[in-house]
Formats: structure tokens, C-alpha cells, sequence
């Protein structure tokens, strides 16, 4: 199997999953929906659709992340972006994604770790 072979695999997955995860989106906003319409109408909140709404938005936002990269749809400065040669700004686009993965990733993974149960049973999520 080429290089170029694996690339366009992994950008028909990355397509796939972002197309597939694009429907979260439609899910999000029906939660959304019933949250304010228990909250405003009914007089009835509940905690858990809080939860839900932040773990569909970023379910969404990290699996339609691979898509809009396969696209090159991310947003830029294009006035500096343009105008670089090719080379310079895939160094630029792998120095960026670079600092954004470590700002966003450890966090996530500390968090992720704290609220993992231990043998003797549960821990309780710290906020």
C-alpha cells in the first residue's frame, strides 16, 4: 500500500465519520428544545440535559474536526495563508494544530482519568 493510498483511506473515514457526526448537530438542538421547554414552559429543569447538550457539542465538534480538516474548510487569516508557498503553510498548519492539540488534550485526558472508576467502586466526579 502507497503513502498516497493510506492518505486518501483515512481522508474517505474522516469524510465519513464528519458526515455521520453532522447529524449530532440535529440531535443537540431537539435536546436543547426540551430543556427549555421543561425549564420555561413547564417548570421543570433537569441537570442531566445539561450534561448531554455539552457531550453531544463535543462529540460533534472533535469528530466534524477531522471532516473540515479532509476539506480544508477551517478558518484562516487568509491574508497571510495565501500567500505563503505550499510548504510554508503545511508547517504552519502542523505547528497550529500542534499547540491547539496540546492545550486541548491534556486537560481532557486528566479529566478523563479523574472520573474513571476504581476497583472498589466509584469515584465521585470532582468539578
Amino acid at each position: 500500500m502507497t503513502v498516497q493510498k493510506f492518505l486518501l483511506i483515512i481522508d474517505e473515514i474522516s469524510t465519513w465519520c464528519g458526515k455521520a457526526a453532522a447529524w449530532l448537530i440535529i440531535l443537540l438542538m431537539a435536546v436543547v428544545c426540551v430543556e427549555v421547554f421543561k425549564r420555561y414552559i413547564m417548570n421543570m429543569p433537569t441537570a442531566w440535559i445539561f450534561d448531554l447538550d455539552n457531550m453531544l457539542y463535543g462529540s460533534a465538534f472533535m469528530l466534524c474536526g477531522a471532516y473540515t480538516l479532509a476539506q480544508n474548510a477551517h478558518v484562516r487569516g487568509d491574508f497571510l495563508y495565501s500567500s505563503m508557498r505550499p510548504r510554508m503553510q503545511a508547517w504552519l498548519d502542523i505547528a497550529l494544530y500542534a499547540v491547539f492539540l496540546s492545550l486541548v488534550s491534556p486537560p481532557s485526558f486528566t479529566r478523563a482519568l479523574t472520573t474513571l472508576p476504581t476497583r472498589g467502586g466509584s469515584r465521585s466526579i470532582r468539578m
